[in-house]
């Protein structure tokens, strides 16, 4: 029997709880440190990502990106903006920060959202 990956996120309904990725890269988890659990987040679709047209950025409010939906997430979430009109961005939250206790020890970001058509995400 072949073991079931464990996803990086869940989705209830319309409710989507995402670890982040991408969040080791450049100076984020530095960005990452000044976060606080219930931080307002915004989650942006960027369409103009040449290899990636679902990758969708998590911007604190501060403006500077933290961290990326894992591909398969971004790929639902994606067609769910595009489904109801293309919106700019989304509202979500960090609900927990992970990790990160010392300067070399990776960091994690678990965030939540809620789609804004209020129905089931495909």
């Amino acid at each position: 029997m072949t073991p079931t990956k464990k996803l990086p996120y869940k989705i209830i309904g319309d409710n989507v709880v995402s670890k982040l990725v991408g969040v080791s890269f450049d100076d984020r988890p530095a960005r990452i440190r000044t976060l606080s659990k219930g931080d307002v987040l915004r989650i942006s679709p960027r369409p103009h990502v040449k290899h990636d047209q679902a990758v969708i950025v998590y911007v604190s409010s501060s403006g500077d990106d933290i961290g990326y939906l894992s591909r398969d997430l971004a790929d639902i979430v994606y067609k769910n903006f595009i489904d109801n009109g293309h919106p700019e961005s989304v509202e979500g939250a960090v609900l927990e920060i992970i990790g990160g206790f010392a300067v070399d020890v990776n960091i994690g970001v678990i965030i939540g959202f809620t789609m804004p058509s209020g129905r089931k995400i495909k």
